[in-house]
């Protein structure tokens, strides 16, 4: 007797390490970049006013804070709840997905209408329906026409 697999849903098994993925990687290092540039300016801010000290360790903790947001954004999902809108409507998404999605539609501009999908499949029902109507009509009207065409070449013959 041969051997048989059953089948099970092996998704999760490779995701063990997925906290470690390289875009988490990229967004960590992109966070980590931004709070150096801030934490540069800060410093020579602070050297100004002879605090360079203060103003660094404020921002080595911006710096830590940015590398940590950036790798939640690369690394967690929007969570699922139905008490938001925005959980409700996003749940499940990626969040840098969300976060570039929501930025490239900030910048566009473009107005977006949401239309009721029953209203619309109703419209399209009737037209479908008219167009068959019509069609019917003319098939009707030809094939009447065909007929009395078809009498009117009988010469003689009793109806």
């Amino acid at each position: 007797m041969g051997t048989y697999n059953i089948p099970r849903n092996t998704k999760g098994e490779g995701r063990l390490f997925y906290i470690f993925s390289t875009k988490a990687l990229i967004w960590t290092v992109g966070g980590l970049l931004v709070g150096v540039v801030i934490k540069t300016i800060l410093k020579s801010i602070g050297s100004l006013f002879k605090a360079a000290g203060t103003f660094n360790f404020i921002g080595i903790i911006i710096t830590v804070l940015l590398a940590l947001a950036g790798f939640v954004i690369g690394t967690f999902k929007m969570p699922k709840n139905d008490r938001f809108e925005i959980t409700r409507k996003a749940g499940g998404i990626n969040l840098d997905k969300v976060l570039i999605e929501s930025i490239r539609f900030k910048l566009n501009r473009v107005k977006l209408y949401v239309y009721d999908t029953d209203e619309l499949s109703r419209e399209e029902i009737e037209h479908e329906l008219d167009e068959k109507a019509k069609n019917d009509e003319k098939e009707e009207k030809l094939r009447q026409e065909a007929i009395e065409k078809a009498n009117r070449n009988r010469r003689g013959y009793i109806r």
